[in-house]
């Protein structure tokens, strides 16, 4: 036998929906701060580690004198190759921006014979 709601307890069922809806809120505002922060440093992160494979693909091209690539598009970033002569020694770098618009670069030496 089912009793009719009264105005007391249907004011009673938004009140504790507005009340957890409110948690849920204040939890959220503190993790997804923290979830986009660990995104950014993988993404970072990922940036380092495909700047070193093209880094080292690029030394390989040289030292098999196969023609450098000068720009490469990566999956977050671009990424230029330079390439420096020195007297004894050459140096093959890539530089990036990371999305801060912060520049990084990875460079490897190689030595002359």
């Amino acid at each position: 036998m089912r009793r009719k709601m009264g105005s007391d307890q249907s004011a009673s069922i938004y009140l504790e929906f507005l009340f957890a809806f409110s948690i849920w809120l204040i939890i959220l505002s503190f993790t997804l701060p923290a979830f986009l922060y660990i995104t950014i440093q993988r993404m970072e992160v990922f940036s380092d580690q495909e700047a070193t494979f093209h880094v080292t693909e690029q030394t390989i091209n040289y030292i098999l004198e196969e023609p450098l690539e000068t720009e490469i598009n990566g999956k977050y970033t671009d990424y230029f190759v330079t390439v420096e002569r020195m007297e004894n020694s050459v140096n093959i770098c890539v530089r990036y921006f990371l999305k801060n618009q912060e520049e990084k670069c990875v460079c490897r030496s190689i030595q002359r014979r």
